[in-house]
């Protein structure tokens, strides 16, 4: 979880927006969020303003959670995910 916390503000400057989207599709396929939540992140129109929402939602449902993201962020960005040091 602290690991997420701390790339919070680097991760919202440089995720891509077809990234948040692939995040957001893999994290209520895999049940950390639900189709209400998914859409409450779509509402923000700038990029780094879903990025913070996703993480801001992933962190308050545990370690689980966290680590459900930082796998599939690595996943689907491994250069993004190497960058803020979670690989």
């Amino acid at each position: 979880m602290e690991q997420l916390r701390s790339v919070r503000q680097k991760f919202a400057e440089t995720v891509s927006e077809p990234i948040t989207k692939c995040l957001l599709d893999g994290l209520l396929q895999k049940n950390v969020i639900n189709d209400y939540e998914m859409e409450s992140v779509n509402v923000n129109a700038e990029r780094a303003d879903k990025a913070r929402a996703i993480i801001k939602m992933v962190l308050k449902k545990g370690p689980s959670a966290c680590l459900t993201m930082k796998t599939l962020l690595c996943e689907l960005d491994q250069f993004l995910c190497s960058d803020l040091g979670l690989s």
